[in-house]
C-alpha cells in the first residue's frame, strides 16, 4: 500500500537518494523544471515525516550517483552542472558533521552513472579507495 508523504522543500528530478544509517533519507541534487542544477540537499526522517534543508554540495549537479560507504558517509559523484557536460569531480557527504569535503575527480567525466558498495566497503570506482 501507497502513502502519502510531505514535500520536499524544493522540487526536483535527476536527483538521488540514499537511505542513512540513522534510517533517514538524503537527496541531493537534480534539476529544476526552470533549466538549473541544484546544488542543495534535504534529509527525510520518517518517523517524523518530515524534510530538512541540510548543508548544499560545493557543486551543483543532477543525473550523478550518491554511494553510502561503509562509514557512514555518502559519496556523490560525476553527473551534469549543465547542458554544457558531463562531471568529473567527487564530494563527500558526512551526515555526523553535516558539511561536504571535495575528494579527488574520477578520470573521466561521468553522466547518469550507477555505483554500489562492495561488503570490504570499497565502491564500484577505483579512486573511492583513497576516500576512507
Amino acid at each position: 500500500q501507497w502513502n502519502s508523504t510531505t514535500s520536499m522543500a524544493t522540487t526536483r528530478y535527476y536527483h538521488t537518494q540514499t537511505l542513512l544509517k540513522s534510517g533517514k533519507v538524503l537527496v541531493t541534487g537534480g534539476y529544476l523544471s526552470s533549466s538549473s542544477a541544484l546544488a542543495s540537499s534535504e534529509i527525510y526522517d520518517p518517523s517524523k515525516d518530515e524534510w530538512t534543508s541540510t548543508t548544499s554540495m560545493a557543486t551543483a549537479r543532477y543525473g550523478h550517483t550518491a554511494t553510502l560507504l561503509n562509514s557512514g558517509k555518502v559519496l556523490v559523484t560525476g553527473g551534469y552542472k549543465s547542458l554544457s557536460g558531463a562531471l568529473a569531480s567527487s564530494e563527500v557527504y558526512d551526515p555526523f558533521l553535516v558539511v561536504e569535503t571535495n575528494s579527488r575527480p574520477t578520470p573521466e567525466d561521468r553522466l547518469l552513472i550507477n555505483a554500489f558498495t562492495y561488503e570490504s566497503g570499497l565502491t564500484s570506482s577505483k579512486h573511492a579507495q583513497l576516500l576512507d
